[in-house]
C-alpha cells in the first residue's frame, strides 16, 4: 500500500537542486506525485508530494537531512494521506490583475473565506506595468465552489467585490 510524504525545501538558488532532490527520491523508491518549484528572490523553494511504500518513505526521511546539510537547505517533511475526493465541490479558476496594493491577497482570500470556499492553490506575481511602470499584481487561484450554491450568485458577488476593489478578474470552471 502506498503512503505519502510532503517535502519542503528552501535554500540559496543554484543549478542542480531539482536534480539532487529528485535523484534522492528516485533512488530510495519514491515517486513525485505533485510538486511546486520556484525561485523567490535569490532563494529556491520546493514543495513535493512523494508516494511510495512505507520503507521507501522512511529511507527518504532518513536521507533528506543528510542531503539538506550538504546542499545548505532548510527542509521539513511530514507524512500525509491521499487527497479525499470531494464530489460536492466544483473547481474554478480565478485570475485577478490589478494595481499591486498592500493587502490585496488578504482581501481576496477573505472574500472566499466568508463564502466558505476553499482556496486550493494560489500563485501571485508582481511586475511593472508596460509603458507606465505602475506596480501590478497577477493572481491565479484555484477555488472549490460548493455544489449547493448557485454559480450565478457567486459570480455576481465576486463581480461586485472586484468592482469595489477596482480589480480586473475572471472566474471560469477548471477544464482538464
Amino acid at each position: 500500500m502506498s503512503s505519502y510524504l510532503v517535502v519542503s525545501a528552501l535554500g540559496e538558488n543554484r543549478p542542480g537542486l531539482v536534480n539532487e532532490l529528485s535523484d534522492v527520491a528516485s533512488k530510495v523508491g519514491c515517486s513525485i506525485v505533485d510538486s511546486r518549484m520556484t525561485v523567490l528572490g535569490n532563494e529556491f523553494g520546493i514543495l513535493m508530494l512523494l508516494t511510495g511504500e512505507w520503507n521507501a518513505l522512511a529511507k527518504m526521511e532518513h536521507q533528506l537531512p543528510l542531503l539538506a546539510n550538504r546542499l545548505g537547505l532548510t527542509t521539513m517533511i511530514k507524512r500525509t494521506t491521499q487527497t479525499k475526493k470531494e464530489t460536492d465541490k466544483l473547481p474554478y479558476q480565478i485570475q485577478v490583475i490589478a494595481r499591486d496594493n498592500q493587502g490585496i491577497i488578504r482581501d481576496i482570500s477573505h472574500f472566499f473565506y466568508q463564502l466558505n470556499m476553499d482556496i486550493i492553490d494560489i500563485h501571485s506575481d508582481t511586475y511593472p506595468a508596460p509603458h507606465t511602470g505602475a506596480p501590478m499584481v497577477e493572481l491565479n487561484l484555484l477555488v472549490n465552489l460548493p455544489t449547493s450554491v448557485l454559480i450565478a450568485d457567486i459570480r455576481e458577488l465576486f463581480s461586485q467585490f472586484c468592482d469595489e476593489e477596482n480589480l480586473d478578474a475572471s472566474m471560469d470552471p477548471l477544464r482538464h
